[in-house]
């Protein structure tokens, strides 16, 4: 359906009220300046594209007005059992502002946001925003000054989707975190978070990233404001299946904060600095740790500890959910040396 052909920016979809699109389970493609939706759409099992008729076409998603607006109540009128995308290659910024869990729900296997353009950005903002599986993809940046939950599936945000440092106007490239004291990002499925050339920048507060199937730190982390704290928690449900992971020449340097990670297995293929501040490491489900050149089901190896920098560390927890046996093994001086203070 091409509301807008001739691309002049004045064609609108409009389903009316108690009227339906059904596309018995075939793809359904939408092309328009704006969609209006009293009615529904139901693509059944088949996947939903949405797409601007014009390049650079704004979108907002929820409680904001941009050139095509989909309002949170017109969103859960939409049924796409395969998932949907919205935005193309040309898309300019998204802005999506308190999707409900109840609205997004009908959206299944995966919400993706699609901004390929040079200024193609995201912004999440307003009120907090739940899906079932979102994959946010931006060439120029990814901005989350809210909450963020995906409650069935993955969570993967990539702000610098043709991992090439440019010049303007894509000089953005970051994954920016803004908060007034902390932000919470929750998945149920596995959290990636890739920004080639802008990293991934918290500022203004504590941050925690909370997911059941995993983390996946896969560019540089570097905490804008300077002692505040980063608490990981990859196997979150704690069912003994979450693994935290840093990506191998990628670095979290927290400024000085605390930084706190829970896991069910841990991957240090990158490096850890935490400056003047501990870490504190510890696993769920009652594992066993082995540290060192020892295995055990949460594995820590000597050169993952070489990859730590930090002022004291604390490994294990007596709290909520204590881990097993704790098994250490050939630690050698070269490997802890870069922990000052106390283990």
């Amino acid at each position: 359906i091409d509301a807008d052909y001739d691309t002049e920016g004045d064609g609108t979809l409009t389903v009316v009220a108690s009227k339906s699109i059904i596309s018995n389970n075939g793809l359904l493609t939408v092309t328009a300046w704006d969609i209006d939706l009293p009615g529904s759409i139901n693509t059944g099992t088949a996947l939903h594209y949405i797409h601007g008729s014009q390049d650079l076409q704004k979108l907002g998603l929820g409680g904001t007005s941009k050139d095509m607006h989909i309002t949170d109540a017109e969103f859960g009128r939409i049924t796409a059992g395969g998932g949907m995308q919205l935005g193309s290659q040309y898309q300019g910024s998204a802005t999506v502002n308190g999707i409900t869990e109840a609205s997004s729900n009908t959206i299944g296997n995966l919400l993706t946001l699609y901004c390929k353009s040079q200024l193609g950005s995201i912004t999440f903002n307003g009120a907090a925003s739940t899906f079932n599986s979102l994959a946010a993809q931006a060439d120029n940046g990814i901005i989350i000054d809210v909450d963020l939950t995906t409650d069935a599936g993955i969570m993967f945000l990539d702000a610098d989707m043709d991992n090439t440092a440019e010049s303007s106007p894509d000089t953005h490239d970051k994954i920016e975190i803004t908060m007034t004291f902390e932000r919470y990002l929750k998945s149920a499925g596995q959290m990636t978070l890739d920004a080639t050339n802008g990293g991934i920048v918290p500022s203004g507060g504590h941050l925690y990233i909370y997911s059941d199937s995993g983390v996946l730190i896969n560019d540089r982390y570097t905490g804008a404001s300077n002692g505040k704290s980063l608490h990981v928690n990859a196997d979150h449900n704690k069912s003994g299946s979450g693994t935290f992971t840093i990506k191998s020449g990628k670095k979290i340097d927290t400024t000085h904060g605390k930084l706190k990670i829970t896991a069910a297995d841990i991957q240090i293929k990158g490096t850890i600095s935490t400056g003047t501040s501990n870490m504190h490491i510890f696993t769920t489900n009652s594992r066993t740790m082995g540290l060192g050149g020892t295995t055990q089901q949460f594995d820590m190896e000597a050169l993952e500890f070489q990859r730590i920098s930090t002022s004291g560390m604390i490994i294990g927890d007596a709290g909520d959910n204590p881990n097993g046996n704790i098994l250490l093994s050939k630690v050698s001086s070269s490997n802890s040396n870069n922990i000052v203070g106390i283990v």
